[in-house]
């Protein structure tokens, strides 16, 4: 921190933030809340561990709860700005009234109705109270807790004082993109976009002419002339010495695979910043990108296992090396640059994938070139919120009647000579083996260990998965089962279709999860397995094990199946010289 001001303004932002990625992370995972409206669900999650943070600033910083209000939401663009002021000005005196008085952050949120169940706690550690220290009542407006604003009287209004809408570009962000998985801005309709973020190139390989529908990533066939980029690969022009186009002398005589991948957040690379939860690394610059963040749904496809692009990793809030199958694929040939796809949606699971994610897909059957395609599903259709949540699973018979329809529609979508990877399920029993006795980032004065949020979030019936995230060894293991039983649905039809032979425009092989094979390594060379996983949600592969699954899934097929790979172009060397970076991403 620098100055007190500085300090002001970086902790009354962490109520806001947490708050709001509480509610654009409730898709991360899939899950149907427990009777939430006993508990307060995610309102309560996201009041608690706002207010318990704002107060952990204040012990950190040694400052007065007072002086944590001040020119908040100055320091925020619109639109966040304006959410910002809705919260600071609808609850902020009722906030600091309520911890001035003692009332620890849990029970703040349960006076102001956030919550509703008083044995869902998770800061149950008292804090040194000297830092609630208030200026005078009359300077301070303090209403007694009879008068104090709720969430039950609030929030169904949703109003400023100007009567907009401070929740409008949530509510557009949900609506518009989160819900159609497809580019926020897409002129031509081919969904491929000239911008990053909004399921544009930070996704799909970038448009580079976003007024004809017929240049894009991945297009073979062309009218065009050879001083037009019609594939967008950087790659455009005449050889002067042999009067061919560059493409077809450098491209024309290499198999091409774009790359995608159909998955869920862990393929998408769900992140919630780390510095966001903890109050001991929160700086003035801290949240200064969230809506760009919130913008790209809280993952960074760009920096993940399937359709990582960014060669030098200088993110802000997401550090760590890069390394992904798009990479590997572009090295061996460089005229597939920027024909990637990553299709994967928070909460996805097989049904999902099914009805309304494999319809985003972008492929022309008759214009395009092939692919090498990913299913990967890791956990969704065995994670619930549920206390029942051995019930609430997806079934094997239902999720192998969703994998035959999902494949089916698929051969009908892409062209002929594509690949197709089944990867196995995740054993997330790995998860609470190595993080449940951890501290985590919500603790910044006070150790809070990962199966103590596990225990809070399914008191609150809001565990986003309630097989794995529990101290119940039976159930942890059951749930492994269930999803060893999905891996069993892919070897099988593997094996009786003959590597997909009875599909008409790929075949197909299955891949076991390397994160068992990652994990125990990592332990074996005497690190701490945690480092591979996400610290906030405590659930998904992080950066390190993002690009070491990379490593892991590419060397496995270039060993097992070098056909799915294509061979590598010998006109590589000439692209670089030629055309450099080729446009970049």
């Amino acid at each position: 921190f620098g100055s007190p001001s500085c300090s002001t303004l970086s902790a009354m932002r962490t109520i806001f933030v947490v708050a709001l990625f509480a509610l654009l992370c409730g898709n991360a995972i899939a899950w149907v809340p427990n009777d939430r409206s006993t508990t307060g669900g995610t309102n309560c999650a996201g009041c608690t561990l706002a207010v318990g943070i704002l107060d952990q600033v204040a012990v950190v910083n040694k400052m007065a709860i007072s002086d944590l209000v001040g020119k908040l939401c100055s320091y925020f663009k619109d639109p966040v700005k304006e959410t910002c002021e809705y919260f600071v000005d609808t609850f902020g005196q009722d906030v600091v009234s309520l911890l001035a008085s003692g009332v620890s952050p849990d029970d703040v949120c349960l006076k102001l109705k956030f919550c509703k169940n008083p044995t869902c706690k998770i800061f149950t550690d008292p804090l040194d109270g000297s830092h609630r220290k208030l200026l005078s009542e009359e300077e301070w407006n303090i209403k007694p807790a009879g008068m104090m604003r709720t969430v039950a009287g609030i929030l169904p209004h949703l109003k400023s004082t100007d009567g907009s809408d401070p929740f409008q570009w949530i509510k557009d962000l949900v609506n518009n993109i989160f819900d159609k998985h497809l580019p926020g801005v897409d002129i031509d309709g081919d969904r491929f976009s000239l911008v990053e973020g909004l399921r544009g190139s930070d996704w799909r390989g970038k448009d580079c002419d976003d007024g004809d529908n017929t240049v894009y990533p991945g297009r073979k066939s062309t009218s065009h002339p050879d001083d037009v980029d019609h594939d967008c690969n950087g790659i455009k022009g005449t050889d002067p010495a042999s009067g061919k186009s560059y493409e077809d002398l450098y491209c024309a005589d290499t198999p091409h695979y774009g790359i995608v991948v159909l998955g869920d957040s862990a393929s998408a690379h769900f992140h919630i910043p780390p510095e966001y939860m903890n109050a001991s690394a929160i700086r003035p610059d801290t949240y200064n990108t969230v809506f760009d963040i919130a913008s790209d749904e809280i993952d960074w496809p760009m920096l993940s296992t399937v359709t990582g692009h960014v060669s030098v990793n200088d993110t802000l809030h997401c550090p760590g090396p890069v390394d992904s199958i798009y990479m590997r694929m572009r090295e061996r040939n460089r005229c597939i640059h920027r024909d990637y796809q990553n299709i994967a949606v928070n909460g996805a699971d097989m049904g999902s994938m099914n009805d309304t994610i494999l319809p985003t897909l972008a492929r022309d059957q008759q214009n395009d070139h092939p692919l090498l395609v990913f299913l990967l599903l890791i956990g969704n259709d065995v994670c619930n919120g549920h206390i029942d949540t051995l019930g609430d699973m997806t079934s094997v018979d239902k999720y192998r009647d969703e994998l035959l329809s999902t494949l089916e529609k698929l051969d009908n979508m892409i062209p002929a000579g594509s690949h197709v990877v089944l990867g196995g399920t995740a054993d997330g029993n790995l998860l609470y083996k190595y993080l449940h006795d951890q501290p985590h980032p919500i603790g910044a004065t006070t150790t809070i260990t990962y199966k103590q949020v596990y225990q809070y979030l399914s008191c609150l019936g809001v565990s986003p998965c309630e097989g794995w995230m529990n101290d119940n060894d039976t159930v942890r293991e059951l749930t492994t089962a269930r999803n060893m039983a999905y891996d069993k649905v892919y070897q099988d039809l593997v094996s009786s279709s003959n590597k997909g032979a009875n599909y008409t425009n790929f075949d197909l092989i299955y891949l076991t999860s390397p994160l068992l094979d990652i994990l125990t390594d990592w332990d074996a060379e005497g690190k701490n397995p945690a480092e591979l996983i996400e610290p906030v949600d405590g659930f998904h592969p992080g950066q390190i094990a993002q690009a070491l699954e990379a490593k892991w899934m590419y060397e496995h097929l270039e060993e097992a199946y070098p056909e799915f790979l294509g061979e590598v172009n010998p006109h590589n060397d000439d692209i670089q010289k030629v055309f450099g970076d080729q446009g970049g991403y």
